[in-house]
């Protein structure tokens, strides 16, 4: 009696395993949706005062991937010579995350200030600079969106970077 229980437990668990594996069996949207979230929570790099998880990641990566696809199209975003380079890309947006996130530590421990009279006259003068290689305001606001920002958050970008060159100098 005990050996048929044992049987019929295993023709139900190799059926089941048969089903799934044939993609008879799948999962809901909510429990795909669970999964994706659990994902994206998942803890990629842990620091001094900072957590940079696979969403953080993804979403550089996705923005990347938009310029891959504007600037060369969807054929070469697609090709087997751009897995490599890809798959880099990810390590390499990890580490930049983890740089940046040093980087802003030791800004604020040095007191380096965000927005100086000094680092907003930098600023506008990228800015002019930029404008007159682009030929006008339009084409560069343009040309900013186009690298995946807003205005604002390309100065918050820039003003950023004068901050890293301000502690580097230092």
């Amino acid at each position: 009696m005990k050996m048929r229980k044992i049987a019929a437990a295993l023709a139900v668990g190799m059926g089941v395993m048969t089903l799934a594996g044939c993609n008879l069996v799948v999962k809901t949207d909510e429990a795909q949706v669970k999964d994706a979230e659990q994902i994206a929570s998942t803890v990629i790099a842990k620091g001094d005062g900072f957590t940079i998880t696979q969403k953080d990641i993804d979403d550089k990566y996705k923005v990347l991937l938009e310029q891959i696809q504007i600037q060369y199209g969807d054929e070469t975003l697609r090709s087997e010579q751009m897995k490599p380079y890809l798959e880099a890309q990810k390590q390499s947006i990890m580490d930049q995350l983890v740089r940046q996130q040093l980087f802003d530590k030791k800004v604020v421990e040095m007191k380096i200030a965000e927005g100086s009279a000094d680092m907003l006259a930098k600023y506008d003068e990228m800015v002019a600079s930029n404008v007159a290689a682009f030929g006008d305001k339009t084409k560069f606001e343009d040309a900013v969106k186009s690298a995946g920002y807003t205005m604002e958050s390309y100065k918050a970008e820039v003003l950023k970077g004068l901050r890293y060159d301000a502690l580097i100098a230092e």
